[in-house]
């Protein structure tokens, strides 16, 4: 959340143009997940980076456009500003949504921890000699050390 935070404030000042920022903060944090997804750097592509990156971007955009507004004490969007970051923002996000469905494999998570449950419930109950959940174990404890008498 913290990287996108700062960049977006400073370009917000640069340029000042706060849409086509956010717009753009929103493109090249997909971008980022969108290229460790490509390649093996040992970093995993999550939808949960690039939310928290997104509200980092939104956030410094917000704050750079509070501190235009103090420093010229006008409003800093402008119709050129609102046409150019929506329309980068559409084009964007169609080209950046056909790549992430075409290139990401999704992870269904709930099926894999319900089969990561049952597998470790089944090393569990063989462990203890059961062969089904409800029956009482009647296995007996090994020693883990045994001491000559």
């Amino acid at each position: 959340m913290l990287l996108f935070m700062p960049a977006s404030f400073l370009a917000v000042l640069l340029f000042r143009r706060p849409i086509l920022t956010f717009s753009g903060s929103l493109i090249l944090t997909c971008g980022v997940e969108l290229l460790q997804s490509w390649t093996d750097l040992g970093r995993s592509c999550s939808y949960d980076d690039v939310k928290a990156n997104v509200l980092g971007g939104f956030l410094g955009v917000l704050l750079g456009t509070i501190a235009l507004w103090f420093w010229k004490r006008r409003s800093p969007f402008t119709r050129a500003d609102a046409l150019w970051g929506v329309c980068a923002g559409v084009l964007g996000g169609l080209i950046l949504a056909a790549s992430f469905t075409f290139t990401i494999e999704s992870v269904h998570s709930e099926e894999k921890s319900k089969r990561q449950r049952e597998a470790l419930k089944d090393s569990l109950l063989r462990m203890l000699g059961c062969s089904k959940p409800w029956t009482i174990c009647t296995a007996k404890a090994q020693p883990l050390l045994s001491l000559p008498a």
